[in-house]
């Protein structure tokens, strides 16, 4: 019995000392619809005739902030991929013919 009382007041204790964060920044909408440089990019997309193009962006959580990962060419083997935050401010790139990467633990961090 005191080894229950011990193990719920340890439990309280904890769980007491928490301090809730805010957690990672988002748009808090759906960005394809209502953030304006991604629905220019789709709509830019659209119009586009080449069939060989494709557009692809995702949204991930990265460094406590919402973010958009970028390829203007999926599939090209020299295609840059930049990540955006939602007012599209460059956080980094990856990619390219040059082999640049200025976020490497991005594959890692983000999710």
């Amino acid at each position: 019995m005191k080894t229950y009382l011990f193990l719920l007041l340890g439990f309280f204790f904890i769980c007491s000392s928490c301090v809730e964060s805010e957690g990672p920044t988002t748009c808090n909408i759906n960005p394809a619809e209502n953030v304006d440089w991604i629905k220019g990019l789709i709509e830019e997309q659209n119009l586009t005739d080449c069939s060989d193009c494709s557009l692809e962006i995702i949204q991930y959580s990265y460094n406590d902030a919402t973010v958009f990962s970028v390829d203007n060419c999926v599939g090209c083997s020299d295609a840059l991929i930049n990540v955006y935050d939602c007012q599209k401010n460059l956080v980094c790139e990856f990619g390219g013919i040059a082999g640049l990467n200025t976020c490497p633990d991005f594959e890692t961090e983000a999710v």
